[in-house]
């Protein structure tokens, strides 16, 4: 199945930005313009031309116009949310040069010649936050919400090709090498259901030896450390997501009802209070 891209679908300017739902079904995309894609919740894999690689949260791709591509969120999950920047070859025209010379490594992707740029967001997700301002000006109806929207693209592909330069797909979550290794297992699977045997058997240790060493190193169970992580998902999705409150339970291969029993037990408040109070459409009207 193909999915054609044109930017002139969604408005006669050069720039438009949207958050967008990619699921399990493997549909391709094809864009008659520049895009960068934001790997928002969940991860999968990103194909193209040959080429293809596992995307987790924070990964970013510049695509060239008219690359068929297919980003498919990992099996088991229901879908991937991504924000999308699509963007024209006039939109870029002036900065093509500096970019090329500034970021020598992207040359070729301006010239045509490389399909893609990936890139990976920093630590305290600034170059999400840019996308989420970029969406939130665009479906805005505030004065001159089009400047702004131009003035955050610049920043937006600074910030990408500095990432590109420099970026670092590795990260430490302990000292403990199997413990990092379970920690990163378990953020792979949020959004699904793992339990104590899974990550044992994935660390090729017993799971009375998994539950010592998980403890001494991060001070609870496993299974409190999944559903604090689930939770603390849970509410990123909800401050930065266009969608309805209600879908947030979908992103999780678990009982929906259960996961709103657990959030408001943990919060609080249910999902719908905790939107209606900290999602960015709010705050920042």
């Amino acid at each position: 199945m193909m999915n054609n891209i044109f930017l002139n679908d969604y408005t006669n300017r050069e720039i438009y930005a949207v958050h967008d739902i990619r699921r399990a079904i493997n549909t391709e995309y094809c864009a008659d313009c520049y895009l960068a894609v934001y790997a928002a919740h969940g991860g999968g894999t990103f194909k193209t031309e040959g080429n293809s690689c596992s995307v987790s949260e924070g990964d970013i791709f510049l695509l060239r116009p008219n690359l068929i591509h297919s980003v498919v969120p990992h099996k088991g999950l229901r879908r991937i949310d991504i924000y999308c920047c699509c963007f024209s070859q006039a939109a870029v025209k002036e900065l093509v040069s500096d970019f090329a010379e500034a970021f020598s490594d992207s040359a070729d992707f301006w010239r045509g010649t490389s399909s893609f740029i990936r890139a990976a967001d920093t630590e305290n997700k600034e170059i999400r936050d840019i996308f989420i301002r970029m969406i939130n000006e665009q479906i805005s109806s505030q004065p001159c919400s089009y400047n702004a929207l131009t003035g955050y693209f610049q920043v937006l592909l600074t910030k990408i090709l500095r990432n590109e330069k420099t970026r670092d797909f590795t990260r430490v979550y302990s000292r403990n090498s199997t413990i990092d290794n379970a920690v990163k297992y378990i953020n792979s699977r949020i959004y699904m259901k793992v339990s104590l045997n899974d990550i044992a058997a994935h660390m090729n240790v017993s799971p009375s030896y998994m539950c010592r060493l998980f403890k001494k190193h991060m001070g609870m169970t496993t299974a409190k450390f999944v559903n604090m992580l689930r939770i603390e998902k849970m509410k990123d999705v909800l401050k930065n997501t266009d969608r309805p409150a209600a879908n947030v339970t979908e992103m999780f291969v678990m009982n929906s009802d259960y996961l709103a029993q657990l959030f408001r037990q943990k919060t609080g408040m249910t999902v719908q209070e905790y939107y209606d109070k900290y999602n960015y459409k709010i705050i920042t009207k």
